[in-house]
């Protein structure tokens, strides 16, 4: 092996134990808020779609997740009885729902993650402009290549359920 592959592989179980410590530390941040590891990730997505500023509704938050509307709401409800986020029913129209992260989401992201976001900050002041041009190539194509590979993987799976339910 020549040394530039030995380095590539030694990349390469990096990212895997990397992504064994985000899947642990998720486990420990949904622990420590008494949430199932979908919830917080719900609430992830509440909070990137409010950053963003989209108005996010069950429906979109449904979408963002790749969940059922009947899952969606238990997961609403979970969340609103923990008290992370309320659902505010608009004015004009009663029907539609926002959904609004709460103050007490903000103390608890602010207490568990600040530290990281400020870790994480100061790890990526050290780059260098051509190391953070990299590493953005390198996660946006990976990136990419999840969904993509996501969407075949139910793709196959739907197919497969289907060939089932046809068989005798």
């Amino acid at each position: 092996m020549t040394a530039l592959a030995g380095r590539r592989a030694q990349l390469a179980a990096l990212i895997r134990q990397y992504q064994r410590d985000i899947d642990a530390f998720d486990q420990a941040v949904a622990d420590r808020v008494g949430l199932s590891r979908t919830d917080l990730r719900c609430l992830d997505l509440v909070l990137e779609l409010t950053v963003a500023g989209t108005a996010v509704t069950p429906r979109r938050l449904a979408e963002a997740a790749g969940l059922t509307p009947s899952t969606i709401t238990s997961v609403l409800d979970r969340l609103e009885r923990a008290g992370y986020l309320r659902r505010i029913r608009e004015q004009g129209d009663r029907r539609q729902v926002r959904l609004q992260l709460t103050a007490t989401f903000a103390e608890v992201a602010e207490e568990i993650f600040g530290p990281v976001a400020a870790e994480g900050e100061a790890q990526l002041r050290q780059l260098s402009d051509a190391e953070a041009e990299t590493l953005i190539a390198f996660f946006s194509h990976a990136h990419d290549q999840r969904v993509k590979r996501a969407q075949l993987i139910r793709e196959q799976t739907a197919m497969l359920a289907a060939a089932d339910k046809e068989m005798p």
